[in-house]
């Protein structure tokens, strides 16, 4: 089986966009017009075939005919989720079909661009889907970065953490811990140097990025076997 890996690609083009869509002259009409734009293409017959070869898809936006046979835009659009695809879905649309595009708008795409088009019409959306990609690849970078931060953390040191979350001072820290306010201090100062942050705003935002909620709450089952004792 073809794995798809954009990632290894040429990162001179834009993209990638993937052009998903049963007619021969219209997958070949995209994709001769948005390689002429700079873009890198891939396209498929089928959802179906896209799925089969979308291991590793982590980037780049789907371009796809709302009504096809064997499976529609909109079954395709939920199989992403089954597949672990994360990126933006745009959907060419006939005007009939402009209540399936409409759903599938309320379900996570990006936009639909509706029949007749122009090329500067379709561009403007892709352009759209990739700077989404681009931001969810971003943030998904920030999170990871954040939680291995978190998972240096030893247990007493979250515990501190999770008291400096919920906005109490170090004495109420200490006593609620069961440790001398000048240990938490001296716990503090680690988080800090840990995390690599020069303020107490710093720590909070580093946390809640990584998931931990206002009350110092976070999955910690996830981290357990990674973090020192």
């Amino acid at each position: 089986m073809k794995r798809l890996d954009p990632v290894t690609e040429d990162d001179t083009k834009k993209g990638p966009v993937f052009v998903v869509d049963d007619e021969p002259a219209i997958r070949d009409s995209l994709r001769i017009m948005l390689t002429a734009r700079g873009y890198l293409v891939h396209t498929f017959d089928s959802g179906a075939s896209f799925l089969r070869t979308s291991a590793g898809v982590d980037r780049g936006c789907l371009l796809v005919d709302m009504m096809m046979p064997d499976m529609t835009g909109l079954e395709l659009q939920s199989e992403l989720a089954v597949h672990g695809i994360d990126i933006p879905v745009c959907f060419i649309t006939g005007h009939a079909d402009v209540p399936k595009a409409v759903q599938a708008m309320k379900a996570g795409a990006i936009d639909f661009v509706q029949k007749p088009y122009t090329n500067d019409q379709l561009v403007e959306s892709i352009e759209h889907a990739l700077a989404v990609s681009s931001e969810r690849r971003s943030r998904a970078r920030e999170e990871a970065d954040a939680s291995d931060a978190l998972a240096t953390l030893t247990d007493r040191e979250y515990d501190v953490l999770a008291e400096l979350m919920a906005g109490n001072p170090n004495k109420v820290a200490a006593a609620n811990i069961g440790i001398s306010p000048r240990t938490v201090e001296k716990h503090r100062a680690r988080i800090m140097e840990k995390l690599g942050a020069h303020s107490l705003s710093q720590v909070i935002q580093i946390a809640m990025t990584a998931g931990v909620d206002g009350r110092g709450q976070h999955h910690r089952h996830q981290m357990i076997d990674s973090r020192p004792v």
